[in-house]
């Protein structure tokens, strides 16, 4: 097992980021060649609205934070950034608006819960090895439906945000009975 580099991943997210850019880099670039020559006043506003769409994807593309993950098997922690909604004590729904941050974190080390998305993510790597590890990202918006077995209880109220990587979602119950 290699140790956990985050670099490799968080470049990743950035050259898609910057593929996303191109469009409104070449827009202001285009707007300023043509007002160059053709001295149209209005064109100014084609090359502030191309200012405010770069802008945007820039803050729809941040990586909330880059921290060393710690690992605990006994918790499922949130596998990205939005609001919790509590459908019933084993599932609940994620919904991630467009300006949370993009990363995609591993819930726990092993695959004991269920996750389904509206929107297919980019991923980095298929299994998980460490809570709370970046593995990958999903620009925009999307919905993450985690569903846990009857072992895990429920450890947030619903329409609660929640962050990757770091909110509890679900803590494994504790066994408190003994044999007879």
């Amino acid at each position: 097992m290699s140790p956990y580099d985050p670099l490799d991943y968080i470049t990743r997210i950035h050259k898609a980021k910057y593929k996303q850019a191109i469009l409104p880099i070449l827009l202001i670039v285009i707007t300023f060649v043509i007002n160059h020559f053709f001295l149209l006043e209005e064109l100014k506003y084609v090359a502030l609205l191309g200012l405010i769409w770069y802008a945007l994807l820039f803050l729809c593309f941040r990586v909330g934070r880059i921290g060393y993950p710690e690992s605990d098997e006994a918790k499922v922690l949130s596998p990205l950034h939005g609001k919790a909604t509590v459908l019933n004590e084993h599932q609940l729904i994620i919904t991630k608006s467009i300006f949370h941050p993009v990363e995609i974190r591993c819930p726990i080390q092993k695959a004991q819960i269920t996750l389904e998305w509206s929107a297919q993510p980019v991923f980095f790597e298929e299994r998980c090895e460490l809570s709370a590890k970046l593995i990958g990202f999903k620009f925009g918006k999307t919905k993450c439906k985690i569903t846990v077995g009857e072992e895990y209880m429920l450890k947030i109220a619903d329409n609660e945000k929640v962050i990757a990587g770091k909110s509890v979602l679900f803590e494994r119950k504790e066994s408190n009975e003994s044999g007879d």
